[in-house]
Parts: structure tokens; C-alpha cells; sequence
């Protein structure tokens, strides 16, 4: 996943785009002044949204790095990019994993299959 391509999608999914500002429109008919403000519509997503950056899914030398949106594109910078990646936003990302007070992003390598014993509520 391009580092400037993620930078990009996080800007969009946390801040408003010059479009969405919310804007005031002034008409004058008759001389009187009617003011209509327009709001965005579009939900933001939080910055401490948990996300997970899936390389190389189901592969041998898969690689996950959970993180929240805050620090996905330092993340990626720090640890490399290993196409092609996938970026998954919300709360699924913290299903199968307990996130660890203190870190900013976590980095698991390969992929040995699922053991159902270990994972916690499916055992």
C-alpha cells in the first residue's frame, strides 16, 4: 500500500475536504436577506479508529500491522510496505486481538493457519 496513497485516505476518512466545509449561502429578494447554512453530511471516522494493514493475506510471509488511523501511515514508513496490502477501519480489527497499552503499532509476521483453541470467545 503506497505511503502517500494512505496518508491521503486517512486525511479523507478523519478531516473535512474543502467541499464539505460547511457553507453559508445569502439570497436578496425584495430586499429581504434569507441566509441558508449548509452542513456536511458525511460522519468523520475518529483518529484512535483501530485499523489493520494486511499484506500478502493467507500467504506464508503474511504480515499484519494493527494500529489505529492516528499512526497507520508511520507505521507503514517504519516497518515497509509488503504488496499487496489490504487496510481494514473499525472495531473487527480488534476481534482477534488484544491491543497493548503503550504501542502504537503492533507487527505480526507469517500466517500458520487458524487454531480455534487460541482464539479468545470461539473456543
Amino acid at each position: 500500500m503506497a505511503l502517500h496513497r494512505i496518508t491521503g485516505l486517512v486525511r479523507e476518512l478523519t478531516c473535512r475536504l474543502e467541499t464539505e466545509e460547511e457553507t453559508a449561502t445569502t439570497e436578496t429578494t425584495e430586499g429581504e436577506t434569507t441566509t441558508t447554512t449548509t452542513k456536511p453530511k458525511r460522519a468523520l471516522w475518529p483518529r484512535n479508529t483501530p485499523c489493520a494493514v494486511i499484506e500478502r493475506a493467507s500467504c506464508p510471509d503474511q504480515r499484519v500491522i494493527r494500529t489505529t488511523l492516528e499512526y497507520v501511515a508511520e507505521a507503514i514508513e517504519a516497518e515497509g510496505s509488503r504488496p499487496p496490502g489490504l487496510l481494514v477501519v473499525g472495531r473487527a480489527c480488534e476481534a482477534l486481538y488484544e491491543s497493548e497499552k503503550g504501542r502504537t503499532w503492533v507487527v505480526e509476521d507469517g500466517f500458520k493457519g487458524f487454531d480455534f483453541e487460541e482464539l479468545p470467545g470461539l473456543s
